[in-house]
């Protein structure tokens, strides 16, 4: 009985607390935030894995120019599944990092067939948070005073050109 209480005992921890191998495509560096007064970085790592948490460090990040600018202390983080987790680490001097930067994303495998410590190589460019607006063509519906009579294109008055997106400028032309 004594064994069967043993044996219980470990599967359940390794059941629970365990982990399987990680998929490198499904984690992205999300954003990278550097504080060159607190002399801190921070990185947020997507774990799209719907199944598993994952226990990683960031082993160290390098940019483009091959200057490692972090290189990372061994605690572990949860990164849990479909959840963006947030590392951070300290610096030794403040750093101007040229992107785009490699992230190397450690993590011991504890269970399964081939246990041991992976590295996942992430990228991370600064223009991924750079959101670029579309500027689409836009119709002009109609042009009004500022009565909100409908008037063709006269001059030395306010008017408002309404477009077909809802936008609305103002203008006063002088002739």
């Amino acid at each position: 009985m004594r064994y069967l209480v043993t044996f219980f005992s470990f599967s359940l921890s390794v059941g629970v607390f365990g982990q399987g191998m990680v998929n490198c495509s499904l984690l992205t560096v999300t954003d990278v935030i550097i504080n060159n007064e607190e002399l801190t970085i921070d990185v947020a790592v997507n774990n799209s894995d719907t199944m598993d948490a994952h226990y990683p460090y960031i082993n160290y990040i390098i940019d483009s120019s091959g200057d490692t600018i972090q290189n990372g202390d061994m605690d572990l983080f949860v990164t849990f599944s479909n959840q963006t987790s947030w590392y951070n680490y300290n610096l030794t001097s403040s750093i101007s990092p040229i992107y785009p930067l490699t992230v190397y994303f450690t993590y011991s495998n504890l269970t399964g067939k081939d246990p041991g410590d992976y590295t996942c190589e992430l990228t991370y460019d600064i223009s991924q948070n750079i959101s670029i607006d579309l500027i689409n063509e836009k119709t002009l519906y109609k042009i009004v005073n500022t009565l909100g009579r409908e008037v063709n294109h006269t001059t030395n008055q306010m008017l408002f050109h309404i477009y077909d997106d809802g936008t609305v400028e103002k203008k006063f032309v002088v002739d």
